[in-house]
């Protein structure tokens, strides 16, 4: 790493023991960042197994990160990797302050290869490093090297639009500054201008949003504004990076939805409405970025895999078109990436956080539907229990609609209409892997009282055998048999 960054961190640790004191906290904003994100893109893409994980913070600095993933995935250990000493003693601290165990700090420049002897890791979260570095891309095929075939990456990139009054700061810290100041000189001589600046200025404005209207301290100061080398991007141009380096880019949520009614006024043309009924989760980051920069805020979160990986997507089948009734004897289980927040200006709407870790609305009928989604009740119960509070009926159409939607926000988790595809027998315990083989819908499950696996959906009778040797290797089973084969499973479960 650029030896003036890692001299930047040396001398002011980032987060600080002042911004983040070295006590046990039962939780913190970041580790609730984490929670909806992280969460999200492993319920939407992975369906793997939730404890065990082996987890890399790549660019950990004091370990608040690390110590906020280690709280979020109990059972799972956590490798921490910083290029600064500082920092890392800092982290170590913090980590023996939070009494968890799994947490683990080492000295490593990006730069460098990661040694293959460290393993490989289902969850690589790189924040706040790839807009300091020299070569992202360089720094991202080291960790892409790292992740298990079916992990996933979490980097950020400074956003070029969000990150403007921040920069154009350090611009006229620079313009000031001696050629022989120290960062330290540069930091005092920055609070000095920001206090000066007029209420109304773009960066006052920006600094009062940030920091709650109370001017920063210097090593706030210095994260802020002063991070050496700090190169902003667009979406599109971090895409290009990341695709550069063999990654697969997964989506890249934003802070808040792109509202089309806030951007355009005038008719929708036949060709543009047909694009944008067609548009991929990676072109629409592009285009929101375009249209709407504002929505990203100060950085860009990427989730990314391995370009071998195949993200599982939420699929519903033609039958839900034809006949909606098809839901009512689903179970809904909520998934615990969306929590109410408070209620809305609007009578009866209630906000919640998002999966992404954005904030907005379900309406009354939405909102009650989730109070009593509780793991036994069939979504046919539930809209009756809704009815009957509420006084008023919902047609098969919109129920279909309600709960297809809530699915595929990530507020519950339906059952999948073909019962063979995600219920073997009664006896099934939660996925442990998928299978290393092409086929989207062949997944692992392990059976709690026979003690073997089942596979769903086996195919041709070498793909079976490719299946079953690649199971046998990665989950280290003694047998696995078809679903048909389990005694207790019958075709009407």
């Amino acid at each position: 790493m650029n030896s003036a960054v890692r001299d930047q961190y040396e001398q002011f640790p980032y987060p600080s023991e002042a911004e983040a004191p070295v006590i046990s906290r039962p939780f913190d904003p970041i580790d609730d960042s984490l929670h909806f994100g992280w969460g999200w893109a492993r319920h939407r893409f992975v369906y793997r197994r939730w404890d065990g994980l082996r987890i890399l913070d790549a660019g950990c600095g004091s370990g608040l990160t690390s110590v906020g993933l280690a709280k979020l995935n109990p059972g799972s250990t956590v490798l921490g990797l910083d290029v600064a000493e500082k920092p890392l003693i800092l982290a170590r601290h913090r980590a023996e302050a939070s009494g968890i165990h799994g947490l683990e700090f080492r000295h490593h420049d990006l730069d460098e290869p990661i040694p293959s002897a460290w393993g490989t890791f289902d969850f690589v979260v790189c924040r706040r490093v790839l807009g300091q570095v020299d070569d992202p891309v360089k720094v991202l095929k080291h960790l892409g090297a790292t992740l298990d075939p079916r992990g996933l990456l979490l980097a950020t990139f400074p956003a070029s639009v969000g990150r403007g009054p921040a920069v154009a700061l350090r611009l006229a810290v620079e313009a000031l500054a001696g050629p022989n100041s120290t960062l330290g000189d540069q930091a005092t001589l920055g609070l000095e201008l920001l206090t000066a600046l007029r209420p109304d200025h773009p960066i006052r404005q920006y600094d009062a949003a940030r920091h709650g209207g109370l001017f920063p301290r210097v090593d706030q100061f210095v994260a802020t504004y002063l991070n050496v080398a700090e190169r902003g991007r667009s979406v599109a141009e971090a895409i290009r990076l990341l695709e550069a380096a063999d990654l697969q880019v997964l989506v890249v949520p934003a802070k808040q939805p792109w509202r089309p009614e806030e951007i355009l006024s005038g008719p929708v043309g036949p060709a543009l409405r047909r694009e944008v009924t067609a548009i991929d989760d990676r072109r629409m980051a592009a285009l929101t970025d375009a249209l709407n920069p504002t929505l990203h805020g100060e950085e860009y979160r990427f989730y990314a895999c391995s370009v071998d990986f195949e993200p599982r997507l939420p699929t519903w089948p033609e039958s839900l078109k034809t006949t909606p009734e098809v839901v009512e004897p689903l179970i809904p289980h909520p998934t615990g990436l969306a929590a109410p927040s408070r209620l809305s200006d609007r009578p009866g709407w209630m906000v919640y956080r998002t999966v992404t870790g954005a904030f907005g609305e379900v309406d009354e009928r939405s909102s009650t539907v989730l109070k009593l989604v509780n793991d036994h009740h069939s979504c046919g119960a539930i809209d009756q229990l809704v009815s009957e509070k509420l006084g008023t009926v919902d047609s098969p159409e919109k129920s279909r609609d309600r709960w297809v939607e809530l699915a595929n926000l990530g507020f519950i988790a339906l059952e999948s209409l073909d019962r063979r595809e995600h219920v073997d027998c009664t006896h099934l315990g939660p996925v442990l892997d998928r299978l290393d083989c092409a086929c989207p819908r062949r997944w692992v499950r392990a059976c709690e009282l026979h003690g073997h696996c089942t596979i769903t959906r086996v195919g041709p009778d070498d793909e079976k055998a490719q299946a079953i040797a690649a199971a046998l290797n990665r989950l280290t089973l003694h047998k696995i048999i078809a679903c048909d084969d389990c005694p207790d499973y019958t075709a009407d479960e």
